[in-house]
């Protein structure tokens, strides 16, 4: 047996259990909560044997080996919503025990769902939910949790809605509430400022520390009951036991309906939690995972937690990632996890009756505001400090779509907001997502920059074009073709060393679409690969390089278009390919007087003169006379026009040592200057001015011949190069 292995395996899962333990507790009391006080005890305990069962069964059946699955505080209120729904049924009211079945019942048929959406692969329309819609729904789930919480704080009686919220300036009680803020607080400020320490787990020690301290030392201080205060009133302990009776499945036949749409939303909500966990642990490991397999597991998960717990549970980022950041790289590790869940739920659970309920609510306070999602606080952040317009010109319909659901949900139709959100998304949405955000392939010999290099640099960059790929994307980029996108620059990777994704043709990116680009470009770096970005629309710019998203990407690997990524891969691929550093090219190695005899190229040298330019230097401007030509020995140079109607010029193309500049107006049109050519670094030429070529005309015909044909040569060259490009994007 490997010792080592198997400590490291228990020592993470015992991490992650720090981690889960005090969201598996909430989440069941969160549950529960329409039941009264009598119930907290019971969804505690609910929450953690639900996790730990869920926990190991979708760890055997998925794919990703280390993920932990648990209650979560947005698919427990769904459950919650449930309750409350039934409380109001003349068949149900009054018999809690029958309503914490049909709690049950609703995870068991979502874990149903689940499955065949696996089966069926139903996963990838999941997947293609758009982030506006997701963020609507978790923002008024977090509002619900947030005021759910603050209603039992502040003793206002009943279920609390939007309206309620005067009565917490009357609330006569203030001791409860400032105690539970301030433990939110500290989940909070923890939760930013630490990255290893189980926050959760902590402050509820501290907090229940806290509370025994000062009940002993100042007892009026009333800071509520403990769990084990509050008298257990739950007596059923097998699962689903309402049906065995006539009035409980006729009372359940009643209600089949609610309960079918309520495990629907469930299920769905689960599933797109579930899917975007299973990415960050992609991310993580690097292990491709398989998207039917994982909600499949999670639907066999939800199947044995409704009979043991009844509390639904979906796959957790923080968890796994708690797990990951340990050791953990196996099931063992889940399994450890899920037996200490499975211990404290069930051996220990006499000592869950010590924790006091302003705890469990100051952390479900925490975990309400950790709910908000970041691209709505982001928006909000714009709306407040940068004006309205900012925001609004970002995507009115991002935020219509988040904005309703987000109401709707908050104001306690929890599953009427997930159905509004799924309908307006299909709404706004649908055309956008029914193509792929892949519209082109290319390799690096098929397209290039527009610098102008040597014939010897341009065959080594057809040699090595495999190791360069690009593919240009358009549409709306989300979740679903985000990660489609992220298994294709995968598979590129194994043969390509860049990839550059061009992004002028996206018209927007959402956050979960962000999340993955930065997931993939830190991946390609472990790699020491390059993936580099080129024309990033300006709605989504400030997504990918705010510092406060926490991975923002760096300007190196963004570039303002194609051609400028195209010429740093080039540039790349020269390098690696041992080419030297740009250097002096002799003049007479120079592909202008490729042909000439040593006596043909003494009498260029002697009418030729040598400058140098710094970076920056403007050669000449467009509408210049055209007295001269440049032939490069050292450095580029861009060429630049101002196209009508605009204010700035663009490059046209760019040209490196070894070529030259200035030919064509200069020997073919004896015109002026179409372009305007600027010193992109320290440049170092040799300049043929109008009255020295007219002496080569005159006296030395046959070396004139010579130098109009290597001119030829080079602008054939040029134009091939453009003719393939075109034939290329074409196809």
């Amino acid at each position: 047996m490997d010792y080592p292995f198997v400590r490291r395996e228990i020592g993470a899962g015992l991490s992650a259990a720090l981690v889960a333990v005090p969201i598996c507790i909430s989440s069941g009391v969160l549950a529960y909560a329409p039941l009264g006080f009598g119930y907290i005890a019971r969804g505690a305990v609910a929450g953690l044997t639900s996790g730990a069962f869920a926990a190991i069964v979708a760890a055997f059946v998925g794919s990703s080996s280390f993920v932990i699955s648990s209650p979560r505080a947005s698919i427990s209120l769904i459950q919650a919503s449930v309750a409350a729904f039934l409380l109001r049924n003349e068949s149900f009211a009054g018999n809690p025990d029958m309503i914490i079945d049909a709690v049950s019942l609703c995870a068991f048929l979502a874990g149903v769902w689940q499955v065949a959406f696996g089966i069926f692969g139903i996963d990838r329309i999941i997947k293609s939910t758009p982030h506006p819609a997701l963020a609507g729904f978790i923002n008024g789930v977090a509002l619900l949790v947030i005021m759910g919480q603050l209603a039992l704080l502040f003793d206002i009686p009943g279920e609390f809605r939007l309206q309620d919220l005067g009565e917490l300036a009357s609330a006569a009680t203030a001791a409860k509430p400032i105690f539970a803020l301030l433990l939110a607080g500290l989940v909070l400020y923890l939760s930013a400022n630490t990255e290893r320490l189980p926050v959760m787990i902590l402050v509820m020690g501290i907090g229940t520390l806290l509370f025994y301290g000062i009940r002993h030392t100042i007892p009026a201080v009333p800071l509520g009951p403990t769990i084990g205060d509050i008298p257990d009133q739950a007596t059923a302990i097998i699962p689903l036991t309402s049906l065995l009776t006539e009035h409980g499945r006729s009372a359940f036949l009643e209600v089949v309906p609610a309960l079918l749409i309520s495990s629907l939303v469930l299920a769905l909500v689960g599933a797109l939690e579930s899917l975007l966990a299973y990415r960050v642990a992609q991310n993580l490991s690097e292990q491709t995972s398989e998207a039917s397999r994982d909600v499949i597991g999670q639907g066999f998960g939800n199947l044995m937690a409704s009979l043991l717990g009844g509390v639904a549970s979906a796959a957790s980022s923080a968890q796994l990632t708690a797990n990951y950041e340990a050791g953990g790289r196996s099931r063992l590790s889940v399994l450890a996890a899920a037996t200490v869940l499975l211990a404290l739920g069930t051996v220990f659970a006499s000592a869950l009756g010590f924790v006091p309920a302003v705890v469990i609510w100051a952390i479900l306070v925490a975990v309400g505001v950790l709910l908000f999602d970041e691209w709505s606080l982001r928006t909000l952040r714009d709306l407040l400090f940068k004006g309205a317009r900012a925001a609004i010109r970002r995507g009115w319909r991002n935020h219509m779509v988040a904005g309703t659901v987000m109401i709707i949900t908050a104001s306690g139709a929890v599953i009427g907001g997930t159905l509004v959100g799924i309908g307006l998304s299909c709404i706004l949405f649908i055309a956008d997502m029914s193509r792929s955000i892949i519209r082109r392939r290319y390799r690096g010999d098929e397209v290039f920059s527009k610098r102008v290099r040597p014939p010897d640099d341009m065959a080594m960059l057809r040699q090595s074009g495999g190791t360069r790929a690009i593919l240009e994307l358009n549409g709306v980029m989300f979740f679903g073709n985000a990660d489609e996108l992220s298994r294709e620059t995968d598979e590129l990777f194994k043969r390509a060393d860049m990839v550059l994704l061009d992004l002028d043709g996206v018209t927007d990116i959402d956050f979960s679409a962000a999340s993955i680009l930065r997931y993939e470009l830190a991946k390609s770096a472990r790699h020491r690969k390059a993936l580099l970005f080129s024309g990033v629309p300006p709605t989504a710019y400030e997504l990918l390089t705010d510092p406060l998203s926490g991975a923002a990407l760096p300007s190196s690997v963004m570039f303002a278009d194609r051609d400028a990524a195209l010429e740093w891969m080039e540039e790349r691929a020269l390098s690696q390919a041992s080419r030297a550093a740009p250097t002096r090219l002799p003049l007479s190695q120079h592909q202008l007087f490729a042909g000439l005899t040593p006596e043909e190229f003494a009498v260029m040298e002697g009418l030729v003169e040598r400058e140098a330019y710094p970076a920056g230097t403007i050669l000449c401007r467009e509408g210049d006379e055209a007295d001269r030509m440049w032939i490069l020995t050292r450095g580029t140079v861009s060429v630049r026009v101002l196209s009508v109607g605009q204010t700035r010029d663009r490059r046209i193309a760019s040209l490196a040592f070894g070529t030259i500049v200035g030919e064509i107006a200069f020997v073919l049109e004896a015109g002026r200057r179409t372009a305007t050519i600027i010193a992109d670094e320290d440049v170092e030429c040799y300049v043929l001015h109008k009255d020295a070529y007219a002496e080569i005309v005159r006296d030395h015909p046959v070396i004139g011949i010579k130098l109009i044909a290597n001119m030829l040569r080079e602008v054939t060259q040029r134009l091939r190069i453009t003719s393939d490009e075109l034939r290329v994007m074409t196809r």
